[in-house]
């Protein structure tokens, strides 16, 4: 009964990868009726873009006797929609003989959805930085650059290597360094801004020692 009510998809085999099993909810995830599923090589709901290489790795799980693994891929329903499934598969076995597989497959579509809207995100901001002709710096907690865009090294006379893991005071003066500082740190204890970091006029330091003017934006 809780195999028959379960959220995931739950199936049985046969020693050759035939559904032998299948839950109620295998039947909505994947669009085929139970009597359809029954006698049904579990492999071929696997996009065929990916069926050479998932079918290599439980190939390799059932030679190597790998009791059990957890692997992500996309599927195809009945009606030729993609799902991406998070499936486990375990090696039943019995007298050290395997009898059958069972599998416990999860629908993380919409993980996948997100992950690739992140990835396209991170693509776009990357591109932008590279190119702006503004200087882009990012900072950790302790105010040391993690990552500059190529725009550094014409304002400030440092390569993006250089300024890597060194403190953002490097790139001001000392007063304009002392101020940041104490509003810097004041941020990270209150979470309050000590000073209106928006389009601001104020200085910086080029790596020959010129001050100069400049906007900054926190």
């Amino acid at each position: 009964q809780l195999i028959e009510e379960a959220g995931d998809s739950v199936f049985l085999t046969d020693p050759k990868g035939f559904f032998t099993y299948v839950n109620p909810l295998t039947s909505v995830a994947t669009g085929y009726s139970n009597e359809e599923l029954i006698g049904m090589l579990f492999t071929e709901l696997i996009h065929p873009d990916w069926q050479e290489k998932v079918q290599a790795f439980y190939l390799q799980q059932r030679n190597e006797t790998i009791p059990e693994t957890t692997l992500e891929f996309p599927i195809v329903t009945k009606t030729g929609e993609e799902k991406w499934v998070e499936q486990k598969i375990t090696i039943l076995t019995e007298a050290a003989m395997v009898t059958g597989l069972q599998g416990i497959v999860r629908d993380i579509t919409e993980r996948k959805r997100a992950e690739r809207a992140l990835l396209a995100s991170e693509e776009k901001y990357r591109v932008i930085t590279e190119t702006a002709s503004d200087v882009i710096i990012t900072l950790d907690a302790a105010n040391q650059i993690i990552f500059t865009n190529q725009a550094v090294e014409k304002v400030f006379g440092y390569s993006a290597e250089e300024l890597s893991g060194q403190s953002l005071l490097l790139l001001m003066p000392e007063e304009v360094g002392q101020r940041h500082r104490a509003a810097f740190q004041k941020y990270l204890n209150t979470g309050k801004r000590g000073i209106s970091w928006e389009a601001v006029e104020t200085t910086g330091v080029r790596k020959n020692g010129e001050v100069f003017p400049l906007e900054i934006s926190f």
